[in-house]
């Protein structure tokens, strides 16, 4: 159950970055990159640290309580 609102693409897109070059950047699936973003799976703390890395951005940037 999800009870937190994810920012990531909005950062992402922010950014001019596609899937494609988040995923390959990060080192993420793009699948799990899409699932994420449309809420249909609950991000592991090992994928947010990776993307916060790539991102530039604070936890709290990606995840709104």
């Amino acid at each position: 159950m999800m009870i937190y609102k994810c920012e990531l693409k909005q950062i992402r897109e922010s950014r001019n970055l596609t899937i494609r070059k988040l995923a390959d950047g990060a080192g993420v699936s793009r699948s799990s990159i899409c699932d994420i973003e449309n809420g249909k799976v609950d991000m592991k703390v090992s994928t947010l640290v990776i993307l916060t890395k790539f991102l530039g951005c604070n936890l709290s940037d990606i995840i709104k309580f």
